[in-house]
């Protein structure tokens, strides 16, 4: 069941945890923590195969694979992710490490392989950064079709002032004013509702600007895409969990999806039922486009089926009003 061996094993056993996670404070550091845990597998228990995708050039910078195959043969696979919006990566990373270091591992309590993608943007997180080197939200990359990155977004030109100020750096209690009467002055012309979905939707007309979502795939996706084809000939049944930080309600960890009138957010709803799933078009969240969850779920579909969920963990209570502007002024 997809339930038991993500939620119950998972969720339960993470907001049970008795020690706290442990950060560090580089990327290095966190990327040395992660392959040094893997390593210390129990080999009798589970297959370790560790991995690397170095797309940079720069060698010290890559995305890293532990992929444990219990000893014996499952049906099923679990996908965690980390790190996609470089900054958030430190989160993910903490996450992942107590995950190889409970009883999910090291008793082999669960009934699936596992697979633990660390920091699918090293850049972003080396640097402090969402996007990565070329200004690419990753998370808005992973279009269906090529096509799809010549499609204008004219809601995000007509506040790209707004948005991508070319004046120096203020961070004085005199800009948040300012910043914060002229979101309302949006807000009053457009609706909250549709600055936040034209806003955060993506974009490809403004390379320099927030939410740029690229002008052609990223070399990322061509990786993802060979992991998916391997795991699809070898399981019936994917769930592929992205691990995020920051939109929500502060403190609390959502279950983030698109449409929950699509085929995938019906699927959803049924595999989580005891759960409150945030979809993307209902009141106070927003759809996205070229989303990694969504792209998983949707490329390619075989006779294996996948499931991708955004989980994220609320820092900034930006589902309300203010916390929505405050969220939009950190990123300007």
């Amino acid at each position: 069941m997809i339930k038991f061996f993500v939620v119950i094993l998972f969720l339960s056993s993470l907001a049970k945890a008795k020690s706290p996670l442990i950060y560090y404070e580089t990327y290095a550091q966190n990327r040395e923590a992660f392959r040094s845990i893997a390593l210390k597998t129990d080999l009798t228990k589970w297959t370790l195969t560790l991995d690397s995708w170095a797309l940079l050039p720069d060698q010290n910078l890559s995305t890293d694979l532990a992929q444990f195959k219990n000893k014996h043969p499952q049906k099923n696979l679990l996908v965690i992710s980390s790190g996609i919006h470089g900054i958030e990566g430190y989160v993910g990373s903490a996450i992942q490490r107590w995950l190889m270091q409970t009883k999910i591992i090291n008793n082999n309590d669960l009934q699936a392989d596992l697979t633990l993608i660390h920091s699918l943007n090293p850049w972003g997180m080396q640097n402090g950064r969402r996007v990565n080197v070329n200004n690419i939200d990753l998370n808005r990359n992973f279009l269906n079709q090529p096509n799809e990155f010549s499609e204008p977004n004219a809601s995000y030109m007509k506040i790209d002032s707004f948005l991508n100020p070319t004046a120096g750096l203020d961070l004085e209690a005199f800009h948040r004013m300012n910043f914060l009467f002229h979101s309302f002055e949006l807000i009053v012309r457009y609706s909250l509702e549709t600055l936040r979905k034209s806003i955060l939707m993506g974009q490809s007309d403004q390379p320099h600007g927030l939410y740029f979502r690229g002008q052609s795939y990223d070399p990322l996706k061509a990786k993802v895409d060979q992991f998916m084809v391997t795991a699809r000939k070898n399981y019936e049944k994917i769930i592929w969990i992205d691990l995020h930080t920051g939109y929500g309600k502060r403190e609390k960890l959502h279950f983030l999806a698109n449409d929950s009138q699509s085929a995938l957010g019906q699927r959803i709803k049924k595999e989580f039922k005891d759960f409150q799933i945030d979809f993307g078009n209902e009141k106070n969240f927003y759809i996205t486009k070229g989303d990694l969850a969504t792209y998983v779920s949707e490329s390619e579909p075989t006779q294996s089926q996948t499931t991708g969920l955004v989980f994220e963990y609320g820092t900034m209570d930006s589902q309300t009003t203010l916390g929505s502007i405050e969220s939009l002024r950190r990123m300007v």
